[in-house]
């Protein structure tokens, strides 16, 4: 998906990239691998790892409905384990790092954009304080 500067991860970035949100320095969104791509990437090692389960290549289709159940089993899991580990921001942290290592491989030039930072606590104070002193000024009557 990242071969190159045309590859699909690049052509299709919606598909590829998602807004991550980072709590624990502060809030800050960054564009990462969205959870979904992850799991479909897992669900299809779990493929090819089926297809050797004997010791012996045996063919086997990725499809809907062989590994739907498993594709929502693996999704449910990085689900559990990032709320659990919220608080570290381990698993936004592996989806930006991702998306980095994904685009580099691509050749593709890094740019900032995206890389937001919302408004923290002290911003809402900040914002309180000026508007209290100046807020008058604002106001269009």
């Amino acid at each position: 998906w990242y071969a190159n500067r045309t590859d699909e991860g690049i052509m299709y970035a919606e598909y590829f990239e998602s807004m991550v949100t980072m709590e624990r320095r502060g809030e800050c969104a960054r564009k990462g691998i969205p959870l979904m791509t992850i799991a479909l990437v897992l669900t299809a090692v779990q493929c090819a790892l089926d297809e050797w389960i004997t010791g012996q290549r045996t063919d086997i289709q990725f499809t809907e409905s062989a590994y739907a159940q498993k594709f929502d089993a693996q999704l449910t899991a990085l689900e559990t384990f990032d709320s659990k580990t919220k608080d570290l921001d381990v698993v936004a942290r592996i989806r930006v790092n991702l998306l980095k290592r994904a685009q580099s491989c691509a050749k593709v030039p890094e740019t900032n954009e995206g890389d937001a930072r919302l408004l923290v606590n002290d911003d809402y104070a900040a914002a309180r304080r000026e508007w209290e002193l100046h807020g008058v000024e604002y106001d269009s009557e």
